[in-house]
């Protein structure tokens, strides 16, 4: 695999870190949500589901093969790409929405509810992407109920 593959798909490098690559990766996602959130909606939309779409891509190109392993570890595109996505949802205009949205993303994510555990069952790339934009809209929906 590429070096530069691999520099997306593990969040420049975030993903080898020993413990909590997920939640590293999520922060780097919270970072260009945030970013995102100052862009207008039609551009912060395109270019963050542009970078999802390149991720389903390179996973495709990269595991859809190796069906040993369908979600590795060190795979994080999955969670920043998610959460860099909130704000075509719900901009975040604050430190602490930011925060609120790191958290309940994560959240989500780990407790993998209905039906984030039933899309993880999709072939590559869709099983490793899609459960986090479930987590990414249920953190958005815990927002809007906040805001």
């Amino acid at each position: 695999m590429r070096p530069v593959i691999r520099l997306w798909l593990s969040g420049l490098g975030l993903g080898y870190l020993p413990i909590a690559p997920a939640t590293w990766g999520s922060l780097l996602g919270l970072g260009i949500a945030y970013g995102l959130s100052y862009l207008p909606w039609l551009l912060r939309s395109g270019l963050a589901l542009t970078g999802w779409l390149v991720s389903a891509w390179l996973l495709r190109q990269s595991l859809g093969n190796m069906p040993d392993d369908p979600d590795p570890r060190w795979v994080v595109a999955d969670e920043y790409w998610a959460l860099a996505l909130l704000p075509t949802l719900v901009p975040l205009t604050s430190p602490t929405m930011a925060a609120l949205a790191f958290f309940f993303f994560r959240f989500w994510d780990i407790c993998k509810v209905f039906p984030a555990d039933w899309v993880e069952a999709l072939p590559v790339p869709w099983g490793i992407l899609v459960d986090d934009v479930v987590a990414m809209i249920y953190a958005a929906l815990c927002l809007l109920l906040i805001a």
